[in-house]
């Protein structure tokens, strides 16, 4: 059972080494555009508010190519943005929103000439976080309350990437994709308590610019 376990193991890493083509690593800049669906539950009764909104964030990534044409690549995303911000003479509100999280897609080289072209699809655990503040200034007197949210949950990345040679090793890359079924749950406060009657969907557009090196 030894000697046949150690000849498959042996096998698997020929096969890596005899059909990888590559690696790659990269960097960039990300625009995501949140739909952000927040669902509160109260007596059964359940009310939907709907804040779309805009992200900035970065993405580090990194691709193994099984073959010239199919490879895995793994991903960590940030990004950050405001969900509302109004403020008048005597009350202001701003919420903002960050989502963190590692995901991996498999991608297939689509197209060589004249630019290479992949297409991706994928799934990621994502954390979030929300802090929103509430000034109120009536008398004189100014309170400012602050409160803070956080949860996590899976989500879904369909995309395409192109990509532009700089030398024969570095190229730009530019690429698109939608978050879907990206539902956070198990929501907590800043005390740490659970919060059972709200749910949120943090579906999608993401753009993204940077860089690529392959060795």
């Amino acid at each position: 059972m030894k000697k046949a376990i150690s000849i498959m193991v042996v096998m698997f890493l020929l096969t890596f080494t005899v059909f990888a083509a590559y690696y790659d690593v990269g960097a960039g800049l990300t625009y995501d555009s949140f739909s952000f669906v927040e669902k509160v539950t109260v007596e059964g009764e359940t009310t939907e508010t709907k804040m779309p909104h805009d992200a900035l964030g970065v993405n580090i990534a990194g691709t193994y190519w099984f073959t010239d044409t199919l490879g895995v690549e793994a991903n960590l995303d940030f990004a950050k943005g405001d969900v509302i911000n109004m403020s008048s003479e005597d009350f202001s509100i701003k919420a903002s929103s960050q989502l963190i999280g590692p995901s991996v897609a498999v991608k297939y080289l689509v197209l060589k000439s004249p630019v290479f072209v992949n297409v991706k699809a994928g799934a990621g655990y994502y954390f979030y976080n929300s802090t929103t503040k509430v000034t109120n200034t009536s008398g004189g007197t100014t309170v400012e309350t602050t409160s803070k949210m956080k949860g996590n949950g899976f989500g879904m990345l369909v995309g395409a990437e192109m990509l532009h040679p700089v030398t024969t090793s570095l190229a730009i890359k530019a690429n698109a994709g939608y978050k879907l079924f990206t539902n956070i749950k198990n929501l907590k406060d800043q005390d740490g308590n659970e919060i059972t009657d709200a749910a949120i969907s943090m579906n999608g557009l993401k753009l993204g610019f940077g860089v690529i090196y392959s060795f």
